[in-house]
């Protein structure tokens, strides 16, 4: 019995001749000695392809049924029938959903992007370039050293407000009140009354005046953050990227 050793990729396969040529119409079936892929110091065919989906191919030639994985992309499995002369028609029909699925979806695809850009006018493609560029920019750091370092300061700003709120009740970093209201006032003898010292620290001292300039610009900072990351356009965008 004649056999034949087959490199695929890098890896070895090795079957009959008899077995390849159940199928002689196919690239494997019509192989001779005088092929351009047979290497006579190896004594083997050498293929460029990949070793994995070549299980499958193998298998089709040994058990006269052509089965896939549903974790193969159609494309690649589309690629491979293909390359090997093998036709679409022999896929079992077990395997037709994950092997033509791929074939609708694309189509599905085409179809958007017909639609899409035949009622987008130039003006809208510009913005949503825009839109894409600001969502890319706030939501994925690595999409651009920009947005690596707007990461970085948004990250610092988180720290530096979890910080002063911490600092703000400590009474080093507290100040006497310059005004009392006329409300203290009236309060002021209740308070005589109460030992805690927090309250009183609270009713009778402000923070001081560094924690609250940095306070207002945490504030200001994460108030525009949150316009931009709630605007109509960037909460499309994200949601369509979650789906």
């Amino acid at each position: 019995m004649e056999t034949v050793k087959l490199n695929i990729g890098g890896k070895f396969y090795e079957t009959t001749m008899k077995t390849l040529n159940r199928y002689q119409h196919t690239r494997l079936g019509s192989l001779t000695t005088r092929s351009e892929e047979y290497n006579p110091e190896k004594q083997c065919f050498f293929f460029d392809r990949n070793p994995e989906i070549f299980n499958w191919i193998l298998d089709y030639y040994r058990t006269g049924q052509l089965h896939f994985p549903d974790n193969v992309c159609g494309a690649s499995l589309r690629q491979e029938l293909q390359f090997w002369n093998i036709e679409e028609e022999e896929v079992s029909e077990c395997c037709w959903k994950s092997y033509y699925q791929y074939q609708d979806e694309m189509e599905v695809i085409a179809k958007l992007k017909e639609n899409f850009t035949s009622t987008i006018t130039a003006d809208e493609t510009a913005s949503n370039r825009t839109v894409v560029r600001m969502w890319l920019f706030l939501d994925r750091p690595d999409s651009s050293r920009a947005a690596k370092m707007f990461n970085h300061v948004y990250l610092f700003f988180v720290l530096l407000s979890s910080v002063t709120y911490c600092l703000a009740s400590h009474p080093m970093f507290r100040v006497d009140k310059e005004i009392l209201l006329d409300l203290d006032v009236q309060l002021q003898g209740r308070l005589d009354e109460i030992n805690n010292k927090k309250i009183l620290l609270f009713y009778n001292t402000d923070e001081h005046p560094a924690i609250y300039i940095i306070n207002k610009t945490c504030m200001c900072f994460f108030t525009l953050e949150l316009f931009f990351i709630s605007s109509p356009a960037l909460r499309k965008r994200s949601s369509s990227r979650n789906c």
